[in-house]
């Protein structure tokens, strides 16, 4: 299968694939207090810059399929190309230390970053054919994925940009809000259940 493919499809599954990591979730958890503040932490960052992305991008995030209108430069656009995969990392770094087990937090974040590094070169090609001259431009003046510490601003496009509220983001956001605490109260609860489940006459 070629890259294309492999990010097309992981694109396509994106929002199902964490159920992948439930059984992990039930067997492996083991959550502790200072893990569980810290990690949460993590969780309310990741998904504060992900209003924060929503909040220029619009509903286009939540698509099956790769689309774009316009070339959003705006907000944290103009840091980072990717800032709702940056958000998203932040959230399974969160969940990885929540976890407290070494052997499922590893399997978390390399199983993320291969997602990522194969989404991401799929959907620049895609913007690059779409956007031409005008992507290059912006791809050689912000950063694939850690933030830059400039920001890229052109005031002649900003009149083209997209304007989304944040109130629109966070009505966007909802199914985002409960998968994350979803998957926060397994956590917390995966050891109780694991018990249960053992004690359970075979």
């Amino acid at each position: 299968m070629g890259s294309n493919k492999v990010g097309s499809l992981f694109f396509k599954l994106r929002d199902k694939l964490p159920l992948a990591f439930l059984p992990g979730i039930l067997l492996l958890a083991k959550p502790k207090k200072g893990r569980l503040l810290c990690g949460v932490s993590l969780l309310a960052a990741g998904e504060a810059l992900r209003i924060w992305a929503v909040s220029h991008i619009g509903p286009t995030s939540r698509t099956r399929n790769v689309c774009a209108d316009t070339l959003v430069k705006t907000g944290p656009y103009a840091l980072s190309r990717n800032p709702l995969y940056l958000a998203n990392s932040v959230k399974v770094l969160g969940f990885a230390l929540i976890s407290g087990n070494f052997i499922f937090a590893l399997a978390l974040i390399l199983f993320y970053g291969l997602e990522y590094s194969s989404i991401i070169p799929f959907e620049q090609e895609f913007l690059e054919n779409c956007f031409k001259d005008e992507y290059v431009a912006y791809k050689n003046n912000v950063p694939v994925f850690l933030p830059s510490l400039k920001s890229f601003n052109n005031n002649a496009d900003l009149i083209s940009q997209p304007k989304f509220s944040l109130k629109e983001a966070f009505c966007s956001e909802k199914h985002t809000f409960a998968s994350t605490l979803g998957l926060l109260l397994l956590f917390v609860t995966a050891p109780v259940l694991a018990s249960r489940i053992r004690r359970q006459p075979k």
